[in-house]
């Protein structure tokens, strides 16, 4: 997976800049540095989380209906009672699985706090870019 921080590269740059004490590179990195961190965790949690319920709700919706096709049209084929009726029993489940996954997305809306999360910390980073490269107000 890319990493949209590199932190030992991040680290030495703090390191490098010039006119600033030990005391001012420690305190940047203490602060503007763990939050860009702890920005790209949270958002990177979120976004986890986002897909994994998206593709069960994606799947789902793909095999539920193959899944019921397959039980309806078991009297025309050779499958047995006991067959069609376990692919019904999997396919209530798998619906079920569907509408808990996409219920939980509603609920905590991990795919809006990822994007804000990852909006924050690009917003962050760039400031602190700014910061280094002695840009604008700095």
């Amino acid at each position: 997976m890319a990493q949209l921080i590199d932190i030992p590269a991040l680290e030495n740059v703090i390191s490098n800049l010039e006119g600033l004490s030990e005391a001012q590179k420690q305190h940047i990195t203490d602060r503007w540095l763990n939050y860009v961190i702890w920005w790209d965790s949270r958002a990177t949690k979120h976004k986890r989380w986002h897909y994994r319920l998206r593709m069960v709700v994606v799947i789902g919706g793909v095999v539920i209906p193959a899944l019921i096709g397959t039980a309806a049209t078991s009297n025309l084929t050779q499958l047995s009672t006991e067959h069609a009726s376990s692919i019904q029993w999997a396919a209530f489940a798998l619906s079920l699985l569907v509408g808990i996954c996409a219920a939980l997305e509603g609920l905590f809306h991990h795919g809006e706090i990822w994007r804000d999360k990852r909006a924050a910390g690009e917003v962050l980073k760039c400031e602190g870019w700014r910061y280094f490269q002695r840009v604008g107000k700095y």
